[in-house]
């Protein structure tokens, strides 16, 4: 046995050897028989040694805050909203092609004149102008309604000569209640050129004064 070792805690697992072993190790360093099991120190050894304390558990640290959500850009003002300047002109071509439809044309004009004319029992100016208005190749119905005109003032026209300066004012005060203004002013163009009478003057010039404000 190494006396220097006597008092290590360690001995070799050979009974014949039984040597002191100042620390592990797999073969005896005396006889090199193998140690197969580790040896534990002696409960002595074990007692002398003091207890370790349990270790503190860990700080609980609170949750950190986390920091506020960044607010969207405001958005520019007038962004989104409102048509387009594309979608504003095409409204604006839609609304100007309606305005020109519902416009009469001057053949239009025409045609209420020579019907006027007809009423009035001005045959030979009523024939007149749809001969004109042939000529500048007026469409069937325009000339058709002339025809019509004609043909329902024969009957009256036949018992009275000419219409009353009367009767031409009533119908432009009629078209003139109903916003006709053109309508109205036919009528007290004729009322002037064909009959003369005076009183048509005022209420062609009112007609006119309408006509131009519209």
């Amino acid at each position: 046995m190494n006396p220097a070792t006597s008092h290590a805690p360690w001995r070799c697992e050979r009974a014949a050897c039984g040597s002191a072993l100042a620390r592990r190790t797999r073969f005896c360093p005396y006889c090199g028989a193998l140690q197969t099991v580790a040896a534990e120190p002696p409960l002595a050894s074990r007692a002398a040694q003091p207890e370790r304390a349990p270790a503190p558990p860990a700080p609980v640290l609170p949750p950190r805050p986390q920091p506020p959500a960044a607010a969207a850009p405001p958005s520019k003002p007038g962004k989104g909203r409102g048509p387009s300047l594309r979608t504003l002109s095409w409204i604006l071509f839609v609304l100007l092609m309606a305005w020109l439809s519902l416009r009469p044309s001057r053949l239009d004009q025409r045609v209420e004149r020579a019907v006027t004319m007809a009423a009035a029992c001005q045959s030979a100016g009523a024939k007149a102008e749809l001969a004109r208005l042939k000529a500048l190749e007026a469409s069937a119905r325009q000339l058709a309604r002339i025809d019509a005109a004609l043909a329902a003032a024969r009957p009256a026209c036949e018992r009275a000569p000419t219409a009353s300066a009367q009767t031409l004012i009533a119908d432009a005060r009629r078209a003139m209640a109903a916003g006709d203004y053109g309508k109205a002013v036919d009528r007290m163009e004729v009322c002037i050129a064909l009959i003369g009478a005076p009183e048509c003057g005022p209420l062609l010039r009112k007609a006119r004064r309408l006509q131009g404000q519209r």
